[in-house]
């Protein structure tokens, strides 16, 4: 409906609009998770398969966190190491910078597979992206309990970036070791991968993908068949999220 105001009448100025208020997001704390996969959604309706099994050892429960738009969740499903592919109840509509709750696994600690997404990007919205976070079981690691008298540590770094790898040379000592233990010191690391190259043969890849606390070792890891001289070791490892600088030490005997 419109109105023809009297001539001479001063038309009234509309009061300016209130300032738009931007919805507060907490911070998401990730310290002690583990970032599994962080894909986007490309489309209007996509799907997604993270593979999760370079990780070793177990999970106890996943979080899901949403950046950058708004975004339906249609279904989410979790490959144990064993059974039938789980489908959590997690259909849901994501605003920006929300997460999801944290999602306990049925039974015990998993070794997860991989995990499969359906997902669309909302109508009007941009293009979201799914962080998924993993929380590792802490069992993985003896409680401080070192002791270094009859052995030798054969080199000691620090974990410089996110991910890092490293070599040390072990050549220069004469003498053949028949087993080795991991030191970890100043910070949380998660290990990743570890090889030694002996003198002969291909390099030995020990199961030692773990994580580890400040101040806590990794148990003593045979050597496989008799004693061996070392050429060098090579590990990838980071420091967590949330952490300092952690140092790796490792000591041969």
């Amino acid at each position: 409906m419109w109105g023809l105001p009297k001539a001479g009448t001063p038309t009234p100025v509309p009061p300016p609009a209130p300032p738009q208020v931007l919805p507060v997001v907490a911070p998401i704390d990730v310290n002690g998770w583990t970032l599994l996969g962080e894909p986007s959604v490309d489309r209007h309706y996509d799907r997604d398969r993270i593979e999760v099994q370079r990780y070793e050892g177990k999970f106890t429960k996943l979080k899901i966190v949403v950046a950058d738009s708004d975004l339906e969740l249609i279904d989410l499903s979790v490959k144990f190491g064993k059974g039938a592919p789980w489908h959590p109840e997690l259909k849901h509509f994501f605003k920006e910078g929300q997460r999801s709750r944290d999602i306990d696994f049925p039974g015990d600690e998993r070794v997860i597979k991989s995990i499969d997404m359906r997902y669309r990007n909302l109508p009007g919205g941009g293009r979201a992206k799914v962080q998924i976070y993993g929380k590792p079981a802490e069992v993985t690691t003896k409680p401080w309990t070192w002791d270094g008298r009859g052995w030798q540590m054969l080199g000691e770094r620090s974990v410089d970036g996110r991910v890092d790898n490293d070599k040390i040379e072990v050549g220069r000592y004469q003498g053949k070791f028949r087993r080795i233990a991991i030191v970890v010191t100043d910070s949380d690391l998660e290990m990743i991968d570890f090889a030694i190259k002996f003198g002969k043969g291909a390099p030995w890849h020990p199961e030692l993908r773990a994580f580890f606390k400040e101040g806590s070792r990794s148990k003593e890891i045979d050597f496989p068949g008799d004693d061996r001289t070392i050429k060098w070791i090579e590990f990838k490892y980071r420091n967590l999220p949330g952490g300092g600088k952690a140092r790796i030490q490792v000591w041969a005997r």
